[in-house]
């Protein structure tokens, strides 16, 4: 975040490139107000949801997969409003949907 703090008081947002992991609620507004070009996104909820599904497995003493992809997004400004977005940036959000809350 100091990167995309210097990037917008000196206004180099048209000069630099900065990507940034994750998606805190700060790097979110700074990638709305173009201070960062893209964030890498990982999936939280696909995650909880995976290793639940094989812990279940687990108990249930089938094989589990070595590795399992739980797949990133690189989010833009261009991306940023499309619903499998939004559901990556809120997952607490697509959580509250799912369970009807």
């Amino acid at each position: 975040m100091g990167v995309a703090r210097a990037i917008a008081e000196r206004n180099l947002g048209d000069d630099l490139v900065l990507i940034a992991f994750d998606s805190d609620p700060e790097e979110v507004n700074a990638l709305q107000e173009g201070h960062i070009y893209a964030l890498v996104v990982q999936d939280p909820f696909g995650m909880g949801y995976y290793g639940v599904l094989r812990a279940v497995d687990a108990l249930q003493g089938k094989e589990l997969p070595r590795y399992i992809d739980t797949g990133v997004v690189v989010v833009t400004r261009d991306n940023f409003n499309d619903d499998s977005v939004q559901h990556l940036l809120y997952p607490e959000q697509r959580a509250a949907a799912i369970l009807g809350e």
